[in-house]
């Protein structure tokens, strides 16, 4: 998904869409985090076509 501006991908973290991560913060919370993004991003110069991308780690573990 592309984000066609800064107000859209705020709207979309705000909305938890697709991210079960951000069901763990409280509203306050996740307000803070969405304008840190903003924030960050204005400061990239990335104000427009914002690429929706998750990254994922998986653990793997053995008992031997």
């Amino acid at each position: 998904m592309i984000h066609r501006n800064l107000k859209d991908l705020e709207q979309d973290i705000l909305q938890r869409r697709g991210r079960s991560i951000l069901h763990e913060l409280n509203d306050e919370e996740l307000h803070r985090l969405a304008r840190h993004i903003r924030r960050r991003l204005t400061a990239a110069g990335v104000t427009a076509d914002i690429p929706d991308r998750d990254r994922w780690t998986l653990w793997l573990g053995r008992v031997w």
